[in-house]
């Protein structure tokens, strides 16, 4: 060993190392078995406890050769790929004459065995113990040689038994060349056409009767001696869905008209004015019935004493001047913390009572997967959510963000508001809807219907219910702001219509009726949606689409888009009927909309506002019905402008009828307005020109506990007096030291 070796090897040995290695036993194949061991040390795969393997070795050193993997060879005589039983032979591979199986059924017949096509020859082919099964055919005497046999007669068999033998039977009357299944039916009291029902023997008018009740529909009536099954003789009916509904039936008290008379609840609308009387019968709706000018259809004359209308007011409701809502009005408010309760509101009738209902978002409880509260009420006095609200809760793992779009409508047109909420911030975003009524605490991905987005598109962020096609039911309408089928972010509106049904819908992967895609990049098409209203007079509801970061007129001014429903056929917004820009930059149009008749000339008007204007003084704009063509909305028909920068004017918008003259109010929330933020109404109808905020014919003023109210609004019926309340939202309001949020109520005058 060289002097250098040595050294190195000393100092290992005294550090700790190994010393010199020892050679041991010699194992040649390197199998861990040495020679000694090993009966093979030439081959690594044979060594004791290796497997065996059928290859004329003994491949675990045991001393016998290929035990236990030995393969069964049977005799294949006709060479058909299938043995029978007889002399087995032991080998790894296939003998020449041999099979693997011991089934055939006749060796000596290469086209015999199990699998084989059956032949109709007497012979069992496929080897299942049944010769000629599935060949034969069923034959039938035909007797009269019609083509039709006699199924007393019926036979299996490859071939005819004979002469006059046919494969199709159900002759009724195998004597008669004239009668088989289809022949025409005469007028001879005989079953020609073999149905079970001979004629009759002479023609009449015989009516279809689908309702059972012996009477038929006159639309559907024949000339005809051979009445079907379901035909009638009496042509009176005038609802044949009903079998309640015909001549001689009990008249009742049902917006029909039940005995087919002509008249409709005769014996209970004693004043001919065509509504039932709510004295006679449950459900009438004439409240006076000894008055034909007073019913649900005649025009309310105010303050003269009489219901004309029968909606239970004669006395004018209206908002008018200054409301300091510590004073005059009541709150609904969260009881727990970074709630954001008031975002988002809206409103209808949920619960299916009769009463308004509001529903209140609140996107950020339980760890920002969100909810609403659906606030039943009445309120008419503070109180916390828990007393006059149930929760739709947000607490699942497919429903994070819910609240970010929340409104209300009859999907299914069972004459209940159902409830959509809008969860874009899940794994699969989504838009869930919950069939009304809705009276008991719910979790959102419970919901009975669920419409799901492509993952990162924030599907949801804006969503609405409302009629865009004229049937009376409620249709779906959801924004996709971070789709780019259009251009990077631009945004994407999907179209779902009513009715609706349980289940879950995929849009983007078929499942809508309409995709509409965004324009430019970064408008973020679809944050905020209104839809429902006719803005064009064709007596279908429309929508408005805002893309609120669109920079087509300057950075970020926005841009809003009127489509006219049903939009089945519209697939990108530059075709849309009305195309709104903003003004300036930073103005955000869109960041609100609202849609109702604000001129009261018949059409329904495009309310867009523009928080961001003029430096978050706001500004809200009323293009007028029709509401199309390519506007800068500086020049829109009514405008309307925030008194003073940070007031954030129009961060809310809602329109109603509140005081029944045809024409809608608009109530404009200001979330900056002070330090407590605020609200305006207009009321309508309101004439062109430029307005300022404080021409207001009301304002409301939030109280100290309030941060930022207007930031939701919304004119519905809380209080229970049959009359739209005026309610402000405010997701920031402290209820003591809980910041939660609550809504904001004020009845009219």
């Amino acid at each position: 060993m060289p002097p250098a070796t040595r050294w190195i090897a000393l100092l290992a040995l005294a550090c700790g190392g190994p010393g010199p290695a020892d050679s041991g036993p010699v194992d040649a194949d390197g199998d861990g078995f040495p020679a000694g061991e090993d009966c093979d040390d030439a081959d690594p795969a044979r060594f004791p406890g290796a497997e065996e393997v059928c290859d004329g070795a003994d491949d675990d050193c045991d001393g016998a050769v290929d035990e236990d993997v030995l393969l069964t060879w049977w005799p294949d005589g006709d060479s058909d790929g299938y043995g029978t039983l007889g002399v087995a032979v032991y080998a790894c591979e296939k003998p020449a004459g041999y099979a693997a199986t011991s089934d055939d059924c006749d060796d000596a017949d290469p086209t015999v065995h199990p699998g084989a096509p059956e032949s109709c020859n007497g012979v069992d082919d496929d080897c299942d113990g049944v010769a000629d099964d599935g060949a034969t055919s069923t034959w039938y005497a035909d007797a009269d040689g019609d083509g039709y046999g006699d199924d007393a007669t019926a036979t299996e068999d490859c071939l005819p038994p004979g002469e006059g033998w046919v494969t199709r039977g159900g002759d009724c009357d195998d004597a008669d060349p004239e009668a088989w299944p289809g022949a025409e039916e005469r007028c001879d009291l005989d079953d020609d056409d073999c149905d079970g029902t001979p004629d009759v023997g002479e023609v009449g008018t015989w009516c279809r009767d689908a309702d059972g009740d012996g009477y038929g529909d006159p639309a559907r009536c024949e000339e005809t001696c051979a009445p079907h099954a379901g035909q009638v003789e009496d042509a009176g009916d005038c609802d044949d869905a009903d079998p309640a509904v015909h001549p001689g039936a009990e008249e009742t008290c049902d917006h029909a008209d039940d005995d087919c008379d002509g008249a409709v609840d005769e014996d209970y609308d004693l004043d001919g004015d065509g509504w039932a009387s709510a004295e006679l019968c449950a459900g009438g709706e004439d409240c006076d019935d000894a008055d034909p000018a007073v019913n649900p259809d005649a025009v309310e004359v105010w303050e003269d004493g009489v219901d004309q209308d029968c909606d239970g007011h004669d006395t004018w409701a209206e908002f008018s001047g200054s409301y300091d809502l510590a004073s005059t009005g009541s709150a609904a408010y969260s009881t727990v913390s970074s709630f954001d309760a008031g975002r988002v509101v809206d409103g209808g009738d949920a619960d299916g009572d009769g009463a308004g209902d509001v529903l209140v978002a609140t996107l950020y409880a339980n760890s920002f997967h969100g909810g609403a509260f659906l606030v039943r009420g009445p309120v008419s006095a503070d109180a916390p959510f828990e007393d006059v609200a149930v929760f739709l809760s947000g607490n699942g793992s497919t429903a994070y963000g819910s609240g970010r779009s929340a409104s209300l409508g009859d999907v299914n047109g069972d004459g209940i508001d159902d409830v959509a909420i809008g969860a874009p911030w899940g794994g699969v975003p989504s838009v869930w809807v919950a069939l009304g009524p809705v009276t008991a605490d719910r979790d959102v991905d419970g919901f009975e219907v669920w419409l799901q987005g492509s993952p990162g598109t924030y599907f949801g962020h804006g969503s609405d219910l409302g009629d865009i096609t004229g049937d009376g039911v409620a249709d779906l309408v959801i924004g996709a702001y971070f789709e780019s089928s259009g251009g990077y972010t631009s945004g994407t509106v999907y179209v779902f219509y009513g009715p609706m049904s349980a289940g879950e819908f995929d849009l983007p992967g078929g499942d809508a009726d309409a995709v509409i895609a965004g324009v430019n990049d970064g408008a973020y098409t679809g944050r905020v949606m209104r839809s429902g209203e006719d803005l064009d007079g064709d007596g279908i509801g429309d929508f408005l689409a805002p893309a609120i970061y669109d920079s087509t007129s300057g950075y970020s001014t926005g841009t809003v888009y009127a489509v006219y429903g049903p939009a089945s056929a519209l697939s990108s917004l530059s075709d849309a009927a009305g195309t709104f820009f903003g003004e300036a930059s930073g103005d955000l149009l869109g960041g609100s909309v609202a849609m109702g008749d604000v001129d009261g000339d018949g059409l329904a008007d495009a309310i867009l506002g523009s928080y961001g204007h003029g430096g978050s003084a706001g500004a809200a704009y009323v293009v007028l019905g029709p509401a199309s063509g390519t506007l800068d909305v500086g020049s829109a028909d009514i405008v309307i402008r925030g008194d003073a920068g940070g007031d954030c004017f129009a961060t809310a918008l809602s329109a109603a009828d509140t005081d029944r003259d045809g024409a809608v109010e608009l109530l404009v929330g200001a979330s900056g307005y002070g330090i407590t933020g605020g609200g305006y109404l207009f009321q309508g109808p309101l004439t062109a020109g430029t307005y300022a905020a404080s021409d207001a014919d009301a304002d409301f003023a939030a109280p100290s506990q309030a941060a930022s109210a207007g930031t939701g609004a919304a004119l519905a019926d809380v209080t229970g007096d049959g009359w739209p309340d005026a309610v402000l939202g405010d997701p920031n309001y402290r209820n003591g030291t809980i910041i939660g949020g609550a809504i904001l109520v004020q009845p009219p005058d």
